[in-house]
């Protein structure tokens, strides 16, 4: 599996915390569409968030998510066409995200100091699951498995996303209760990864590829989740 490599730009670091704010399945299919539609969101925001230039945002917007929204809704056409229903309060959630994710942003001098305020924070292992806690704190909508998913995908292999996917696998293989804490599932994917000598950015992409078929994300066919025949044949497995 290929890790993603550290953001070398705070634009890069702000775009990839909008990605994760939205990588839920309702979020991601209001606010990007599917299809040539996720491109073309992409471009549109780019081009009303200033190329995703947090301080930018700020001095523009900062007083306020409500003048932010209309402004999207201006120039981003997913977001014009929102309902004054559920899209359209996912809409005002994520003008929300992108104040608060600005400002997180902002609060960085460098790109640099980001990445040497989470090493500080993670020196220890014990605080390994505290660094998306704190994230998930400072960005409005994220958190933690969505902070999680930021701080896997902003170059940290150590870290996985413990999401529907990963926890029904880790609760049907009784690796984990199914009522754990997200911190908890995290900390447990983390031991699992060690015990089989891999990442757990690595060991997380397997499950999810296993538990959501999503095999398209890796540039393959997509397949129905294979979580119920993945199990029986660990099972199977440790019968032998």
């Amino acid at each position: 599996m290929t890790v993603h490599s550290r953001h070398e730009t705070k634009k890069a670091l702000f775009f990839r915390l909008l990605g994760s704010v939205t990588n839920a399945n309702m979020k991601a299919k209001v606010i990007w569409g599917s299809g040539a539609t996720i491109q073309q969101t992409a471009n549109e925001l780019r081009k009303a968030l200033l190329d995703y230039d947090a301080s930018e945002v700020l001095k523009k917007w900062g007083a306020g998510h409500e003048a932010l929204l209309e402004h999207l809704k201006k120039g981003v056409t997913r977001a014009k066409d929102a309902r004054d229903s559920g899209d359209r309060s996912i809409w005002l959630q994520f003008a929300k995200s992108t104040l608060s994710a600005a400002a997180f942003v902002e609060s960085f001098p460098e790109v640099g100091d980001f990445y040497r305020w989470a090493e500080q924070l993670i020196e220890d292992p014990r605080n390994s699951a505290a660094l998306p806690l704190v994230i998930s704190q400072e960005v409005f909508g994220l958190g933690y498995t969505l902070a999680c998913d930021f701080i896997k995908e902003s170059g940290f292999p150590g870290y996985g996303k413990p999401d529907t996917h990963i926890r029904n696998l880790l609760f049907d293989l009784e690796l984990c209760p199914r009522d754990a804490p997200d911190y908890v599932v995290q900390r447990r994917l983390i031991e699992l990864a060690k015990e089989a000598d891999v990442t757990p950015y690595t060991f997380d992409k397997v499950l999810y590829l296993i538990g959501s078929g999503r095999f398209d994300d890796a540039g393959l066919a997509k397949i129905k989740g294979q979580r119920a025949q993945f199990v029986e044949s660990v099972r199977r497995q440790a019968q032998r």
